[in-house]
Formats: structure tokens, sequence, C-alpha cells
């Protein structure tokens, strides 16, 4: 898939038998490649992917938090397309081991959406007060 997979699975121990604990790091997944490896499409176009987690597996069911960080990629989400840039986002992996579900707060969805809509804002006010600036001192 590209980038930079690192795993670490920790056994059970004796005061704790039925649990084990999981961390995961995957730094620069394509998203076009995660589209075609699924077989779905994805809310986003372009960029990539970083994801970040430390959970548990207790008696065949996972718990895994997982920060991931949306680079350079276009979010498509409430009728609109939104770019971000080094955006994280919380999302919760659980369930059995066999068929886990994620979880996406829609917070999230709307943070993105909010912070992509004041960067769009803020250039553009940056774009027009350059151009005024430079019709300012022509020579």
């Amino acid at each position: 898939i590209g980038g930079g997979l690192a795993l670490s699975l920790s056994l059970p121990s004796a005061s704790n038998p039925a649990t084990s604990g999981l961390k995961l790091s995957y730094t620069g997944l394509s998203v076009a490649q995660l589209e075609s490896d699924i077989g779905r499409e994805l809310p986003m176009d372009g960029g990539t992917i970083d994801l970040s987690g430390e959970g548990t597996i207790n008696g065949g069911l996972l718990n895994l938090p997982v920060k991931v960080t949306l680079n350079d990629t276009t979010l498509n989400a409430f009728g609109s397309a939104v770019p971000l840039d080094n955006f994280p986002i919380q999302v919760t992996v659980t369930g059995p081991l066999d068929k886990p579900s994620l979880k996406i707060p829609e917070d999230a969805i709307k943070e993105a959406v909010l912070a992509g809509g004041k960067q769009k804002i803020q250039n553009l006010i940056e774009e027009e007060a350059g151009a005024k600036i430079k019709d300012l001192f022509k020579f």
C-alpha cells in the first residue's frame, strides 16, 4: 500500500491473562491505493493518511483508539469539498477481531469542514489583500 508500517503486540500477563496490548503506526498511506485495496470509494480525494493508535485485545474483542491524520487531501462532506492538510481525526476500531467496526465521531467531520472553510476564507482574504497592496504600490 505504500508508506511505513509499525505494529507491536504485547502478550497477556499473569496479572491480566485475557488482555493483549496492540500498537499500530502507519505513515504515508495513499488514499487512492487504500480505495483500490478495500474496493470502495472514500469521502476524500488524493493525499495520504497517517495512522497511530494503542489499544487492547480482550477475549477476542478489539478496542483500538486511532489518530487518523489527513495529509494534502480534499474531504467531500456535507456537500462541500474541503482541502485539508495535517488534519487529525480521532476514530475507534472496536468489536470482534474477525468483524471489527469503525466509529468516526460526526463532530470530527464537522470540525474538518469548518477548519477547511476557515482556511479557504483566510486564503481568499490574503489573496485579496495582497492584490490591493500591489495596486497601491504600482510604479
